[in-house]
């Protein structure tokens, strides 16, 4: 029954927060979109101030009855300055992010304030958080100390394409009387891919390297065979340069090199050992990681989706993203 009570009103308090705070890129930090409430210890401030003032009522001891409003002022002005501290910050954070299952999956969110903000702490719901303990100056508010950047991380413990919910943004500064946060609905996407796992050529059962009709076409990308040695552009990785022809002086020179598609690698399911689909595409992960490091033009076949065989930081992403999102 009390779960039931506290999931009811969690759903109804979300949809509240929907129409209250909506999804943004950008958050200005207003009445509007913030609250406030005591803390715990907060609470036994309060208390501690009702006592003392019942009993001064009960005595008619008016140092006791002017110890109350004094606390009492301290309170409402702890309140006022726990609220400030917090309005008007600014707060951006790009909604797109990737990352491998069971790692923590870093985002970036960036910070903008006018004035002097204390103790800002950060992080999705049921995650770590991240501190920020000062951003920007009273006394020299330049651009340069007015922004900050800070790293959130979210524990992904499955793959696919995620929704890591609002990011929570409190404080209780100062003095530790109120707790003073924001629900904030960037609309982030994350992209869990499976985790890598290694697996050796000699366990893969077969891997297609034939072209059509037995044809070997040469092409001019990257590829395994060398095919020249040609002057050094500036701008050329230097892990092709020839070390050797340089050492003998004959220049500084690049290695080239060509690789026949009919030998282009073509990763699909079918190829990996029979386990479970989730270490299959954890082993497809590793190999798609392994074949863009080393440049091999590669193709990933799924069971409803073909990539074509390519290489590149782009083509690397469309596969993982495919291993991430598949039987999804």
């Amino acid at each position: 029954m009390i779960n039931k009570f506290k999931q009811y009103f969690t759903n109804k308090f979300n949809q509240w927060l929907t129409v209250r705070v909506p999804v943004a890129k950008q958050f200005e930090l207003t009445n509007r979109n913030i609250f406030i409430f005591p803390t715990r210890f907060g609470f036994a401030y309060l208390a501690v101030l009702v006592l003392l003032f019942l009993l001064g009522t009960n005595y008619q001891n008016n140092v006791i009855i002017l110890l109350c409003y004094l606390m009492g002022s301290f309170f409402i002005t702890a309140k006022l300055t726990a609220f400030f501290n917090l309005k008007g910050l600014i707060i951006k954070a790009e909604p797109y992010a990737q990352g491998f299952k069971g790692q923590d999956i870093p985002v970036a969110i960036s910070l903008e304030a006018r004035s002097a903000k204390h103790g800002i702490v950060l992080g999705f719901d049921k995650q770590s958080t991240t501190q920020l303990k000062h951003i920007g100056n009273d006394a020299k508010t330049t651009p340069a100390n007015r922004q900050a950047q800070v790293t959130i991380y979210y524990q992904a413990n499955k793959r696919g394409v995620l929704s890591p919910g609002r990011v929570k943004v409190f404080s209780e500064h100062a003095f530790g009387l109120f707790r003073v946060w924001s629900w904030l609905d960037f609309g982030h996407e994350l992209v869990v891919y499976p985790h890598p796992m290694a697996i050796a050529s000699k366990h893969l059962l077969e891997m297609p390297n034939q072209a059509q009709d037995g044809e070997q076409l040469v092409s001019d990308r990257d590829g395994d065979e060398f095919k020249e040695l040609t002057a050094y552009k500036p701008g050329e990785s230097m892990a092709r340069v020839a070390w050797k022809q340089l050492a003998r002086g004959q220049g500084k020179l690049t290695k080239h090199y060509h690789q026949l598609s009919g030998q282009r690698r073509e990763l699909s399911l079918d190829m990996l050992p029979p386990v479970s689909i989730e270490q299959k595409l954890s082993y497809l992960c590793y190999l798609v990681l392994q074949y863009s490091q080393a440049s091999y033009a590669f193709g990933l076949s799924l069971a409803h989706q073909k990539i074509s065989a390519d290489h590149g930081e782009q083509h690397k992403q469309q596969c993982l993203r495919a291993l991430a999102e598949f039987g999804g």
